[in-house]
């Protein structure tokens, strides 16, 4: 389930304190997100305990080449 729009978020605004405002936050609906941490490109998931609602977190790490 994806938050209403524009409502408050507990878990969001924890990872917007740890993650600062550069980092963009975006919302998933449920199946989106299932499909996103099945898709083969994923490395690494963790299952935190957290039952707090839309508290699931998906991480993309990329990499900046050096010049």
């Amino acid at each position: 389930m994806t938050p209403p729009p524009d409502a408050p978020v507990a878990a969001h605004d924890g990872y917007r304190r740890v993650l600062g405002p550069d980092v963009p936050l975006g919302t998933l609906d449920r199946f989106a997100l299932y499909d996103a941490v099945r898709a083969p490109e994923t490395g690494l998931v963790i299952a935190t305990g957290d039952q707090r609602s839309h508290a699931n977190l998906l991480l993309e790490v990329g990499f900046v080449a050096a010049s």
